[in-house]
């Protein structure tokens, strides 16, 4: 059972959350704004497959580095197809979200059929429920295909892709306009 501080440490993670909400979406302006082209994403010209594993692991940290946010949004997309596909983890998803703001909105609890319950004892039944319910769903699967399909696609978009011209000409030093 949920004791009254851990439920008091949930209503002040609730209230953290909230408060971090607008910064959120300023860093997901932010993050939209910085996706690179899908011209320069799906260069065709530029992929080829890497001589050896050195060059792998060189065009992957360059690339993860320099297309994050395009990684991220198909990252995205990938769990919303597997949320849309799936309507027990749909449900599940907003029944855990939405039962965390109800609850935590409730810092004396609540009367049902003139029977008083706790904020504790909501934390303990909407714990149990959310574990349920996403068992049920099957989010281990889930997940596991998330995590694969992401990797594989990041992964292999990544080392396969070399860099833009461009970037050869960024590591160079500037020596600024002296004369030779």
């Amino acid at each position: 059972m949920i004791t009254p501080e851990v439920s008091s440490q949930l209503n002040k993670l609730s209230t953290t959350i909230t408060d971090i909400q607008p910064e959120a979406i300023s860093s997901l302006k932010s993050r939209l704004s910085s996706i690179r082209p899908f011209s320069d994403f799906f260069a065709k010209d530029r992929f080829s497959l890497p001589s050896d594993f050195n060059t792998f692991k060189t065009r992957a940290s360059f690339n993860v580095i320099y297309f994050q946010n395009n990684y991220l949004l198909i990252s995205v997309i990938v769990v919303a197809y597997f949320l849309i596909t799936d309507l027990w983890l749909l449900v599940s998803g907003i029944f855990f979200f939405g039962g965390f703001k109800l609850v935590a909105s409730k810092p004396d609890g609540i009367t049902i059929l003139e029977q008083k319950y706790s904020q504790a004892q909501l934390w303990t039944v909407y714990f149990v429920l959310s574990f349920l319910l996403f068992w049920l769903s099957g989010i281990t699967s889930t997940l596991i295909y998330v995590f694969a399909v992401c990797g594989l696609f990041c992964l292999g978009h990544a080392g396969c892709l070399d860099k833009p011209i461009e970037a050869e000409y960024e590591s160079m030093p500037d020596y600024g306009d002296e004369q030779v």
